[in-house]
């Protein structure tokens, strides 16, 4: 089957990413044009300003175009940290406005690519939605669990891109089977390292508490999302009970553990909430809920099996203590510390249940049943 050429590219990159897609895009479509967005106003360098046009839909009292139904925009709702924080009305609104200003743009352009992160809230939702529609190309890239390596997928699904060699497969499998392998994707995570840079963080917090509202304002950009989730939604250092998590963690968990057969112990690793590797990587919506589900699963586990709960290590000071206090109600859960080596933990399970992540790759690849 003869394959149509690829002539206009649409870059959908924020400024933190933008070098990674200016270095790549002309490397993989030498031949096409290649043209930049931002979610972000007033953004350099890029062919129209996608803000300002949602905004003037936004602002308008003339009624948006209806490109997507009910249950689309409950979905896209759902999703996303931001409009779940709105109130339903002001959320469809702002789905509709953001919704008439890209399919501007796409109608404006017709890209047969549009190149961007992997789907990670409501504006790249509905690029990839309204780009599908048009039965054209939307490619997402994610930093891969494999150093060394990037993923190309919309929200998590598998693409084969290429044929894989026997040599390569042993290569990275010894790489991964290290004692001390710890993905690249971690390095870039600030950990704090004991109470003092805890509370750096909750300062740190407070501090953008006051400036993100005048960025808002100083960029015209109020609804902008980077701006309204950067900072006191979901993981964040914003109050000084979460920095008192120390006591919480259960350091018998390995005495415990070796009572245990490994067959009768299972282990969940807790992700990074909330992210794009729950909010829509889950094909059920109520799975979305991580904590509330972490929960339920325990009730699920008799009580005669040992589960041990691992806290994610980027998620020090950030999670809300009342999750904490509700582990200790079960008595055949111990919770153990972020900084904790994941591989010693593996070894005493037998079951790991997981959303995404490395565990439950490394997890399998060690023999463990993994759901």
């Amino acid at each position: 089957m003869a394959v149509s050429p690829i002539k206009s590219v649409l870059v959908v990159a924020r400024p933190r990413v933008r070098s990674f897609f200016e270095y790549v895009a002309p490397r993989v479509f030498d031949d096409a044009e290649i043209q930049y967005l931002s979610e972000n106003r007033g953004d350099p360098d890029v062919f129209l300003d996608l803000m300002a046009l949602f905004y003037q839909y936004n602002d308008s009292k003339k009624p948006c175009r209806e490109l997507f139904n009910d249950a689309d925009c409950e979905e896209m709702i759902c999703r996303d940290r931001f409009l779940r924080t709105l109130s339903v009305e002001k959320a469809k609104v702002m789905i509709r406005s953001m919704s008439c200003a890209i399919d501007d743009v796409l109608s404006q352009i017709e890209p047969d690519v549009v190149l961007s992160i992997m789907t990670d809230n409501y504006i790249v939702f509905i690029f990839e939605r309204l780009q599908m529609r048009r039965k054209k190309l939307y490619v997402g890239t994610v930093v891969s669990l494999l150093n060394g390596y990037s993923r190309l997928t919309r929200s998590g699904e598998l693409w084969k891109c290429r044929a894989i060699a026997d040599e390569e497969v042993e290569k990275v499998y010894s790489v991964l089977m290290a004692k001390n392998y710890r993905p690249d994707i971690l390095k870039g995570v600030w950990i704090p390292q004991g109470y003092f840079q805890v509370i750096r963080a909750y300062f740190k917090e407070k501090v953008k508490n006051i400036v993100f509202p005048i960025m808002k304002r100083i960029k015209r950009d109020p609804l902008n999302f980077h701006y309204n989730c950067i900072h006191g939604i979901g993981a964040t250092s914003d109050r000084l009970t979460k920095i008192l998590t120390g006591q919480y963690y259960d350091e018998n968990w390995e005495c415990e553990a070796q009572k245990f057969d490994s067959n009768k112990t299972v282990l969940i690793p807790m992700q990074f909430n909330p992210e794009s590797s729950i909010d829509y990587m889950c094909q059920n919506l109520e799975h979305i809920n991580h904590d509330e589900i972490v929960i339920k699963i325990i009730k699920l586990i008799p009580k005669e099996r040992l589960v041990l709960i691992k806290e994610h290590p980027a998620m020090v000071g950030k999670k809300d203590v009342e999750f904490y206090k509700r582990l200790k109600e079960f008595s055949n859960v111990k919770l153990i510390a972020p900084v904790e080596n994941m591989r010693k933990v593996i070894d005493y399970c037998g079951h790991v249940i997981t959303w995404s992540g490395s565990t439950g790759l490394e997890a399998r690849l060690l023999g463990k049943h993994v759901m």
